[in-house]
């Protein structure tokens, strides 16, 4: 699928599908399908044509195309089948050039042919250079390195080693209690989170800059800068105190995904689950003292946020999602007239989202595109949306840089219709819980200022809320 005025002037085109056949395609219509040996050239002249790939049982789009854009030029070319269906949105009209013609007519006249050829090339060889790009673009950091050699046994202060002592100690006693039967599940977990608290209050006690400054100097043999030693602090109480914060379902969970983004679909489905649960006699209160953290709460939280600004679209509006994740608020908020376009590069978390959508009978509202959004808003990916509605990220912008989130914001900020919201939340610079996330669990998170939110979106005005945890920054402004 290309834009032929990127590989092919309009006299050109016009010569390529002169004689070419009108086909009319209704909505929900296939132009081509998988394994469909290629036949002909197609020009979208009127509507809205999409690339769908089908995974474990959903279809996602790739692509979106609109009028004026060529489709099947790949496997005519290469003379291999189509690799995926594509799928008239709306009421289409296309223009069919059989592929005879289009040989015939490019045997005629070679420099004809030349054009084409060569404006395809360039096009090609500009689409794999900005993928290329894209895959080598850093990202902000999601998890820490090595948890080993950043601290000397000299630099652990002996208050954290009695902070952890007493932990383990009280964990201790805690259990064999537990085991005896002398405590009812409340007070049980109010015992196990007095526990869990005081170790992070020890912990960040000895994390204060002039703290770490006297750690750092204590060994003298093995200078450290202070962000080595707060790691190294952080990796001995994880190394210590682990198997007693592995007896929660969601703690585990979320070490297990350290390397990963502390959004992903998965991950949020798990700390979104309502009830407690872990092994053993502790798991369960370990696991409602984590669940009941800020930064967990905030997974949440983030997305009740958005379910208000949703709710106001008008019916026939459209909806743009930079970054589906769990999608939570859409399976909650989104009204039944209101259609909604969500782009995710994750696949699984993709078709999750489409299973949710269908049980609560939306699914048709919804489409699904799996790509990256750096590679959408760069046009590596092509998009054909109408003007929208609302457009929205939760937790894109903890992975980002603040130059990339720009970038996004006003990408989307261009396509909303006149009175459109444009929305997204970010996770505060001053957040409760920056110790269990960074030191304990080994999360990167990008955190804001509210001058470095207002700061990506430019000229444009944003309004900001701060969430009732202190954890999340919405931000919005309108078009």
């Amino acid at each position: 699928m290309t834009d032929p005025s990127s590989w092919i002037e309009a006299s050109d085109l016009d010569r390529l599908f002169e004689g070419s056949e009108p086909v009319h395609v209704p909505a929900g219509g296939e132009i081509l399908t998988p394994e469909e040996a290629p036949d002909a050239l197609y020009l979208v002249e009127e509507g809205r044509i999409q690339v769908e790939r089908a995974d474990g049982g959903e279809r996602f789009v790739v692509a979106q195309l609109g009028p004026g854009e060529v489709v099947g030029e790949m496997s005519l070319i290469l003379d291999r089948p189509a690799t995926a269906h594509i799928v008239a949105t709306d009421d289409a009209k296309v223009r069919r050039l059989p592929r005879d013609l289009l040989v015939s007519r490019l045997d005629a006249d070679p420099l004809l042919a030349a054009r084409t050829y060569r404006s395809l090339a360039a096009v090609l060889a500009r689409r794999l250079l900005a993928t290329t790009a894209l895959m080598s673009e850093p990202l902000v950091p999601t998890a820490r390195g090595m948890r080993s050699g950043n601290a000397t046994t000299i630099q652990i202060p002996a208050a954290l080693v009695a902070t952890v002592d007493a932990f383990r100690r009280g964990m201790d006693r805690l259990q064999e209690e537990a085991s005896a039967g002398s405590f009812d599940e409340a007070a049980l977990q109010r015992a196990v989170a007095e526990q869990c608290d005081a170790l992070l209050t020890g912990l960040e006690a000895e994390l204060t800059p002039e703290a770490l400054v006297d750690a750092g100097w204590s060994d003298l043999l093995s200078l450290r800068d202070t962000s080595a030693v707060a790691a190294g602090l952080g990796d001995y109480v994880y190394r210590e105190v682990l198997p007693f914060l592995l007896q929660s379902s969601a703690f585990a969970h979320c070490a297990a995904r350290a390397g990963g983004f502390a959004g992903d679909a998965e991950t949020e489905a798990v700390l979104l689950q309502p009830d407690a649960d872990g092994d053993g006699v502790l798991g369960p209160g370990v696991d409602a003292w984590f669940r009941h953290r800020a930064f967990v709460q905030s997974r949440r939280e983030r997305r009740e946020m958005i379910e208000p600004l949703l709710r106001a679209v008008v019916p026939g509006g459209h909806v743009f999602v930079l970054g589906g994740g769990n999608g939570r608020e859409l399976r909650r908020a989104l009204g039944q007239e209101v259609h909604a376009t969500v782009v995710d590069s994750d696949p699984e978390a993709l078709a999750a989202l489409g299973q949710r959508l269908a049980r609560a009978g939306s699914r048709d509202l919804v489409t699904l595109v799996q790509a990256d959004i750096l590679g959408v808003v760069r046009g590596v990916t092509p998009m054909s949306l109408p003007p929208l509605s609302f457009a929205y990220a939760v937790g894109l912008s903890d992975h980002l840089t603040s130059d990339q989130m720009a970038e996004v914001i006003e990408w989307a900020a261009g396509l909303l219709s006149p009175g459109g919201t444009l929305a997204a939340t970010f996770t505060a610079a001053d957040c409760p819980d920056r110790v269990l996330v960074d030191e304990v669990i080994g999360w990167r998170v990008q955190r804001w200022t509210e001058e470095a939110v207002r700061s990506v979106f430019g000229r444009r005005k944003a309004e900001m809320i701060r969430s009732a945890t202190g954890v999340t920054l919405l931000a919005t402004s309108r078009g």
